[in-house]
């Protein structure tokens, strides 16, 4: 009788190699039973054990739990500190900061398939491999950004340079310009340090601390010299009036310019006025002042240096620098026409712009006696005959409006008045003369300034019920003018009430005096 199923298949083993007869041995295994058809295979959900992916094990993982393993390996990786090494020095980098990524979007699918999928005799192989090793471990190919990693370099780099460069621009008293050439030394070569960076980063950096050295070549100091001796000529200035009363505005003002002052920014160079005036402490010689937040005046340090930014923007118009960014205030002011102004604050607000001509910029600043100024000098290539103007049209006004306020913490008579502001919605225009002529007219800027009342506090303790409810009768009306004559009773009853300014100013007066008369009697 003629021998059939697997004892057959069996004996055929014997004449096969291993792998191949274990794979037949699959096969057969596969068909054999009762002539019925082996379940469709849908693919497989989640990998199997023994599936590592850098040091992550993913067995039993699904194609998105993998896909989210990976996400998380590149954003640990992103943290990990490369070394950038010249000159005997070094700057370190994350690996995030050069654009740090997967090269491989199918990785989580070969993950998930490994000894699923394929022949038969490579499924057998898979396994083999796992029953072998322990465990079948895919690398993670990292790369990066080839062109970040160029902004990198530029921006890291400099550090590293040695005696390169260093020449000097000097603002004569007559107005002309000399330069005093710097030495040359050793520099960071751009083009090879970016491709031994974005080499040692795609080819042997697999994760951990980095460290690669850089290309460095002789520096050359001619250009740099070159490029200073065009700034001969004042591109634009302008200036603004402050009050020398409010001292401590008067204190932001002149601090923050002078961190201006003196800057120096090369063809293509960008600059933020938050990043040159931060930190506002008085560490860095800041007070408290007057300032605009959420549409109130509040004291905050460093008030006041919105007119910096606001002066200096428009020295840049009429130098016509290029602008990237520049925010209204949210109430007009009163040292500079509606739409021309520029607002910054922390993290929210900010003056930046770029040296958009073909040489070096310098911007100086000067603020004292109640001005504030700045000029930027440069190469001049406009026609002498081209001439601009800027225009501010109001388009709309609401009136501010009023609101009192009763205070029963102070005396009675005592008042305090907050300082109005107009709502506005306003335009800014910068206008082109050829000869006297109007060749453009470009808008700027649309801005709308929201209305600020006055708010006016009226302390009351110690006052009779009768003029408190004077006061309350007036105030109900809501009239002006009867709650000034109300106001003017109280006062006239209780004539030794001081306002809030007023009592500071006297205890300033006091603590003054109490302190030299300390240091006197302590000599």
């Amino acid at each position: 009788m003629r021998k059939t199923g697997n004892h057959s298949i069996i004996r055929r083993i014997s004449r096969m190699g291993a792998v191949a007869a274990a794979a037949m041995l699959l096969l057969s295994l596969q068909g054999c039973g009762k002539g019925e058809e082996s379940p469709v295979d849908n693919g497989p959900e989640t990998a199997q054990e023994g599936v590592w992916i850098n040091n992550h094990n993913v067995a039993g993982l699904t194609l998105e739990e993998i896909q989210a393993v990976i996400d998380q390996d590149i954003v640990a990786r992103s943290q990990e500190k490369i070394f950038l090494n010249a000159n005997g020095m070094s700057v370190t980098v994350a690996a995030g900061e050069l654009g740090l990524y997967c090269t491989d979007p199918s990785l989580a699918q070969k993950a998930l398939e490994f000894g699923k999928s394929g022949s038969a005799v490579q499924q057998f192989k898979d396994h083999e491999y796992i029953r072998k090793n322990g465990a079948y471990v895919i690398d993670i190919p990292y790369a990066v950004n080839e062109e970040i990693v160029r902004a990198v370099i530029n921006d890291k780099t400099p550090a590293l340079s040695e005696g390169s460069g260093g020449s000097v621009l000097v603002h004569n008293q007559d107005g002309s310009f000399t330069v005093i050439p710097g030495e040359n030394g050793v520099t960071v070569d751009e083009d090879p340090s970016v491709a031994i960076l974005t080499n040692y980063m795609n080819q042997e950096w697999t994760g951990g601390v980095g460290s690669t050295n850089l290309a460095v070549k002789e520096g050359d100091i001619s250009d740099e010299v070159a490029a200073l001796e065009l700034v001969q000529s004042p591109l634009g200035s302008f200036s603004t009036t402050y009050d020398t009363s409010e001292k401590e505005r008067s204190t932001n003002i002149e601090v923050g310019t002078a961190k201006i002052s003196g800057l120096l920014l090369y063809p293509g160079q960008s600059a933020s006025v938050c990043n040159m005036l931060e930190p506002f402490t008085e560490e860095e010689g800041y007070a408290a002042a007057h300032a605009y937040e959420q549409g109130l005046i509040v004291d905050s340090i460093g008030g006041g240096v919105c007119q910096i930014s606001s002066t200096l923007y428009n020295a840049l118009l009429r130098a016509e620098l290029q602008i990237d960014e520049r925010c209204p205030h949210s109430m007009i002011v009163g040292y500079i026409a509606p739409s021309l102004d520029a607002a910054i604050a922390e993290n929210t607000k900010d003056l930046i712009f770029t040296n958009n001509t073909d040489a070096p910029i310098l911007i100086e600043g000067y603020a004292g006696g109640g001005t504030v100024s700045f000029t930027v000098y440069g190469h001049e290539t406009r026609d002498p005959a081209r001439t601009l103007e800027f225009e501010s049209v109001i388009l709309e006004q609401e009136d501010y409006t009023y609101k009192y306020e009763l205070d029963y913490t102070e005396e009675a008579g005592t008042f305090e008045a907050t300082e109005p502001r107009n709502g506005l919605k306003a335009e800014g225009y910068k206008c082109v003369y050829i000869n006297g002529e109007l060749q453009s007219r470009e808008l700027l800027s649309r801005t709308e300034y929201r209305m600020s009342p006055m708010i006016l506090t009226i302390g009351i303790m110690g006052a009779t019920d009768s003029e408190v409810q004077d006061l309350s009768a007036a105030i109900a009306k809501d009239d002006y003018d009867e709650v000034i004559a109300a106001f003017g009773r109280v006062s006239y009853n209780h004539p030794g009430a001081m306002t809030k300014k007023e009592k500071k100013e006297k205890e300033e007066k006091e603590n003054k005096a109490a302190e030299e008369a300390a240091v006197a009697e302590g000599e």
